[in-house]
């Protein structure tokens, strides 16, 4: 039975898996899903009673400034504190004291994030164009000078005041593909949320990057998702993994991967073949966030660890080796003796579909 349904879904991976998949370029508000549902489990933003987040709506100062200041525990902690004890005066004159935003606005002066204009107001409900959004969140994070980048995603000019902010955002591949925003054009919460959860999840694999070298062991966590993976040496951080409700048809192996990776086979803890797959690219006009999310899985080195969460357990698992292989072979997933192993699965080289490459990876213990 077991290796019955490995056949049937392993030549449906040959034929399917992972190829670009066509999705539209017109916006939309499962474009924002992602973003939307990591910030509300973060508490960045909050989750209307009325369920709509009114993603379409321009982003006005206050609101950004809000997102920014929770987005960071530094300045959530000020945040905290200045509520407790609010100053009597304001700092702008169309400021109210007792606004929800006002707190926000005092940590966000005392950090040099705003200045306000020479009349001394702020205008708190003003729309916010793309310039002044990134040059806020490039303050936030003490972003000065920045090599000169620019694309098609987020169109850069030298020399003006928005510069660096925006080549820092391109650099930590903060725009989603397709966005095309311009400095001088106004920026939708969707678009807003987007970027900050974009920048976050870069800024996290950056950490985890440099602290490849450090043994996690000691450090790594349960997830609070039911099925997650973390690879600390690709810089990939509790990555949400489903198992597909339909996995012996093409559309059903490619829905887990709008909203992380996807499994087949044995689950952990059972003792035999558990294999996650992921994109490694997608047509350039795909705008899923995970279509590249395996495309260094070639730098996973043997004696790197991979972490599984799976049913409040977490699995430990050492990559023992690596490598391409044909589209057709089927050696890699024939059942043996040699005890659990996860195999971690995608199209190769990128922006192919000719090869597929493996990570063999044993199981270690469990916490």
């Amino acid at each position: 039975m077991f290796s019955g349904r490995i056949k049937q879904s392993w030549l449906l991976l040959v034929i399917f898996l992972l190829s670009p998949s066509f999705v539209s370029a017109e916006p939309n508000a499962a474009d924002f899903e992602a973003a939307v549902l990591a910030l509300q489990r973060d508490k960045v933003i909050d989750v209307p009673k009325n369920g709509n987040i009114r993603l379409f709506d321009n982003l006005n100062r206050a609101e950004a400034l809000k997102v920014i200041m929770k987005s960071q525990d530094r300045y959530s902690a000020q945040v905290k504190k200045v509520s407790e004890k609010m100053p009597k005066l304001a700092l702008f004159s169309d400021v109210n004291q007792k606004a929800w935003f006002a707190p926000y606005v005092e940590i966000a002066f005392k950090n040099k994030l705003i200045t306000g204009y020479p009349d001394g107001l702020l205008r708190p409900q003003a729309a916010v164009k793309t310039g002044e959004a990134a040059v806020m969140l490039a303050r936030s994070f003490n972003v000065t000078r920045v090599p000169f980048q620019t694309s098609a995603d987020l169109i850069n000019k030298s020399g003006q005041w928005y510069t660096d902010a925006f080549s820092w955002l391109i650099e930590k591949g903060a725009i989603k593909k397709g966005s095309g925003l311009e400095a001088g054009a106004y920026l939708t919460r969707g678009e807003f949320f987007d970027m900050v959860h974009r920048l976050r999840r870069s800024l996290a694999a950056d950490e985890a990057g440099s602290a490849a070298s450090i043994p996690a062991d000691d450090t790594a966590e349960v997830s609070d998702k039911p099925f997650a993976i973390s690879i600390p040496s690709l810089g990939i951080i509790d990555l949400t993994v489903t198992h597909p409700d339909d996995p012996f048809s093409d559309k059903g192996l490619l829905v887990p991967l709008s909203d992380g990776v996807g499994h087949l086979f044995g689950y952990p803890g059972e003792g035999t073949l558990v294999m996650i797959y992921g994109h490694s690219s997608g047509y350039p006009w795909d705008l899923s966030e995970y279509t590249r999310i395996f495309r260094k899985i070639n730098k996973a080195e043997p004696g790197s660890r991979v972490y599984v969460t799976y049913k409040g357990k977490l699995f430990v698992y050492e990559v023992t080796s690596k490598g391409a292989v044909s589209a057709g072979d089927r050696k890699p997933f024939e059942p043996d003796d040699n005890g659990e192993e996860l195999i971690l699965y995608t199209c190769w080289p990128p922006d192919t579909i000719d090869l597929r490459f493996l990570v063999h990876a044993k199981s270690v213990r469990s916490l």
